[in-house]
C-alpha cells in the first residue's frame, strides 16, 4: 500500500517532465496526446486512491474494500495500454531518453495494479474469513 501513492505521483511527474522537456520536446500528434492521457488518467487514480488509503489504515477487520475496484482499474489499463503503445513505437518516434521514461511509467502503473490488486484480495479474503 505504501508504493501506490509515490508510484501514481512518479508518473506524474514523469508526464509532466516529458511534457516539459525543451531539449527533448515530444512530437505533436499521438505521443503528445496520450502523454497527456496518460497524465490525467494517473492525476484521477491519485485523487480517488487518497481517500480509499486513509479508509483502509483505519478500516475494522470485517470493513468492506472501500471502494468500487473497476473504477479503479480502468485508469491503470489506460496509463498502461497507451505507454505500451508508445514504448512499441506506434504512435510515432521517440528519443531513447523518451522511450526510457514511458517504461518507467509503465513499470509504476504495473506495480500500482498489481499492489491493488494485493490490497482487495486481503480484503476480500479477511471478509470471507469472518
Amino acid at each position: 500500500m505504501d508504493q501506490i501513492l509515490p508510484s501514481l505521483a512518479s508518473i506524474m511527474y514523469q508526464c509532466k517532465a516529458l511534457l516539459n522537456d525543451p531539449h527533448a520536446p515530444l512530437t505533436d500528434g499521438e505521443p503528445q496526446a496520450f502523454t497527456r492521457i496518460i497524465h490525467d488518467k494517473a492525476q484521477s487514480l491519485h485523487r480517488q486512491l487518497v481517500p480509499i488509503i486513509n479508509a483502509l489504515q483505519t478500516r475494522q477487520p470485517g470493513d468492506s474494500f472501500p471502494g468500487d475496484m473497476h473504477d479503479l482499474r480502468t485508469p491503470l489499463v489506460s496509463i498502461i495500454g497507451y505507454s505500451d503503445i508508445l514504448v512499441e513505437g506506434m504512435a510515432g518516434e521517440l528519443t531513447e531518453k523518451q522511450r526510457e521514461t514511458f517504461i518507467e511509467i509503465n513499470t509504476c502503473g504495473t506495480d500500482v495494479r498489481l499492489a491493488m490488486e494485493k490490497l482487495y484480495e486481503m480484503v476480500d479474503a479477511e471478509l470471507h474469513e469472518t
